[in-house]
């Protein structure tokens, strides 16, 4: 059911409707709260008048070329021309897990213009809804989205199949609810705390309109229908969501692409992210759970880079061979928090970093040219001159809660955060990167990952391979003999 955006494909807003109202239908909540939203009326007729006299907006000749096409785009549609629709949502069971509990619910979100507005630009319609004209609601009752702790317990995920059984037929139109945990109008003065601040999105576009105003102009025009996913909290609901969704793309006959927020992160999925970077192309694969798998992924990345016509190599103007400069972080640490060999054994971390503070050539043999205190990952004793003196401290107090039994994951985290720092207090920029071991800031940094980030991408999956069964090794040492 996904559809290819380079194939030419004809939907309308009439579609995009449908397909929100029968999902509304599958999920069992009333369609009277679904929103169309309109390009900012306000804005563009101001943006017209700002014009030269003796320019025409369907040809502006203005300076910068994406307002020009966007403009353009504008006024060819029309200014009363629905952009999508939005379905306020939801799922009322946040604190039951799985499909016993699940459940969805939507309610109006109240604007002070007649019509939903949407900011002006160019992103999709989920990104740019007027979210911060929804009526005020005080820090203490704001429904922030919390997501589930990284440590906390889970079981089994639901199969497929029963996913998409309960979503296979449509609710009866007479079992639609109202969402009774919503309120029915802003009080004036008084926070409302019952509205809804997350939905879903459907919307019909131009693919090519995320290619330039060169492409977005060749051709006929394209009409593909996205599905903006809502942020959840917990994945069971994302796959709830999703088996909704598909279920309505099977029985409309369309095909659709997805966006939006990616599911909730969560050791039962496999992840794989591609992000562009400049110069680079960063992936991130899911953990390996012993030396087999590690050799697959690695040798599997490197041939599919080598058949897209991507290299992890390059020739210096000397003729020297060496890698393309990228960073080559290795991430250790376990598919859970409660896995995780640093979160389990911090002397392990203290043992990694005492070998690599005591052996520099570890510190430079793997890097690039760029080392030292202003690099992406300067060692201990070149960020700060105390450093050196103060993680010994750091190590004794280690030691000694770690001896008591009181020793709390959270506490590595305090005792080593500020001191694994580049000279600017980066902890980001730091050979050894902690920000994902167990700050108690955030649940992302909470997932018992240590970075090391001393390593620049070497040119053949063999050498990466090598530097990677070294740092195993020194695990298992250090494991057995602090």
């Amino acid at each position: 059911m996904f559809a290819d955006e380079r194939q030419p494909s004809h939907y309308s807003s009439a579609d995009a409707k449908r397909f929100t109202e029968t999902l509304a239908r599958r999920l069992n909540v009333t369609d009277r709260f679904i929103k169309p939203g309109y390009e900012d009326v306000f804005y563009y007729l101001w943006r017209e008048r700002r014009l030269p006299v003796n320019v025409d907006p369907f040809d502006s000749r203005l300076d910068d070329e994406m307002e020009r096409v966007r403009l353009r785009r504008v006024f060819e549609q029309k200014l009363d021309a629905v952009v999508g629709y939005v379905l306020p949502l939801k799922s009322d069971a946040e604190d039951q897990p799985g499909l016993a509990g699940s459940a969805w619910s939507t309610g109006p979100w109240f604007l002070r213009d007649e019509r939903m507005y949407l900011i002006p630009g160019d992103s999709p319609m989920g990104l740019r809804l007027p979210l911060d004209a929804l009526p005020w609601v005080s820090q203490a009752d704001f429904p922030y989205l919390v997501e589930q702790d990284p440590s906390a317990p889970r079981g089994q995920l639901p199969p497929a199949t029963a996913m998409q059984g309960r979503y296979d037929s449509p609710a009866p139109l007479t079992g639609q609810k109202e969402p009774a945990t919503f309120v029915q109008a802003p009080v004036r003065g008084k926070s409302a705390a019952g509205h809804s601040r997350t939905a879903l999105v459907v919307e019909v576009r131009d693919p090519r309109r995320a290619n330039g105003p060169k492409a977005e102009a060749a051709g006929e025009k394209f009409g593909m229908l996205y599905v903006f996913m809502p942020p959840l909290a917990k994945v069971e609901h994302y796959l709830e969501l999703l088996a909704a969704v598909e279920a309505t793309a099977q029985e409309l006959g369309v095909r659709i692409t997805l966006e939006g927020y990616p599911p909730p992160r969560d050791p039962r999925l496999k992840l794989l992210q591609v992000t562009p970077d400049p110069g680079v192309i960063e992936v991130n694969i899911h953990p390996a759970g012993n030396w087999r798998e590690l050799v697959e992924h690695t040798e599997f990345l490197y041939n599919a880079a080598f058949e897209t016509r991507l290299s992890a190599e390059k020739f210096m103007t000397d003729g020297r061979h060496t890698g393309t400069g990228g960073g080559n972080h290795f991430v250790m640490g376990g598919a859970t928090p409660d896995d995780s060999p640093v979160l389990r054994k911090p002397e392990l971390l203290a043992s990694l970093l005492l070998y690599w503070h005591n052996h520099p050539s570890l510190s430079y043999l793997f890097s690039g040219l760029f080392v030292g205190p202003t690099s992406q990952a300067p060692r201990i004793d070149e960020a700060r001159n105390d450093s050196v003196y103060e993680i010994e401290i750091a190590f004794r107090e280690i030691a000694r809660l770690e001896g008591e039994g009181a020793l709390l994951p959270w506490l590595v985290d305090r005792i080593l955060r500020n001191l694994l720092i580049d000279s600017s207090g980066n902890t980001h920029r730091s050979e050894f990167c902690i920000d994902k071991l167990y700050s108690p800031d955030s649940s992302t940094g909470r997932l018992g990952l240590l970075e090391m980030r001393g390593f620049e991408m070497p040119p053949h999956a063999r050498m990466s391979l090598t530097q990677q069964l070294l740092l195993r090794a020194l695990v298992a040492r250090f494991w057995r003999q602090p």
